[in-house]
């Protein structure tokens, strides 16, 4: 098998975790690149979409959790938050249900708005159902949106499929390796966030 066989072939095995994990923690990059593979046919695009529904629906269903579990500790032991925890508090607090469902849609937002729900009194069904229809959304747009500039992806990339290949690869190899980074100093923070609050 030659080299762009191989590529081909970990980008059809490796392309839905990539996408999955990428959404877990942030997404919008590994969505878009999802959405032009699957222009040039190398995934399809309802996994794609479904892939990142998960993903994200995760992702902001456990942090949303962290920070009914942790979030206020959190908040003490991070004073350097507080602008943004604060921002996020009025936002969510004059626009409710949709800040909910359009947060995710801007950059910088999609982690810390979760916690920061998670300690207010929004329920957690409330939460779950909004949480569904929004990853739902931001999944379909972001992947049609790929898929889509594709064309346009490709006129500054050129024919040059082999480059696309290895593009497509060393993108999902580096989220997972960002994925991985980051979910361990998360876990290491929530850990000691834990033990600061046992203490």
């Amino acid at each position: 098998m030659d080299g762009e066989g191989v590529m081909e072939e970990m980008i059809a095995q490796w392309g839905y975790p990539a996408i999955l994990l990428g959404t877990f923690f942030e997404g919008e990059t590994v969505l878009l690149l999802g959405g032009f593979a699957v222009h040039q046919g190398y995934l399809h695009l309802d996994l794609v979409i479904g892939s990142a529904f998960l993903g994200s629906l995760a992702g902001d269903q456990v942090w949303f959790w962290v920070g009914r579990r942790f979030g206020r500790q959190w908040i003490t032991r991070h004073p350097a938050r507080a602008a943004s925890v604060a921002g996020v508090t009025r936002v969510l607090d004059r626009w409710g249900a949709w800040f909910i469902l359009t947060f995710r849609f801007f950059y910088g937002l999609r982690t810390i708005s979760p916690i920061v729900i998670g300690v207010t009194s929004v329920s957690a069904l409330r939460f779950t159902v909004l949480n569904i229809v929004a990853a739902a959304l931001w999944a379909t747009a972001g992947g049609l949106l790929g898929f889509l500039c594709g064309n346009a992806i490709e006129a500054t990339l050129g024919k040059v499929h082999s480059l696309e290949h290895w593009l497509l690869a060393a993108a999902a190899i580096a989220v997972m390796v960002y994925g991985l980074q980051w979910l361990a100093r998360r876990l290491l923070t929530a850990r000691n966030d834990a033990a600061g609050g046992v203490r």
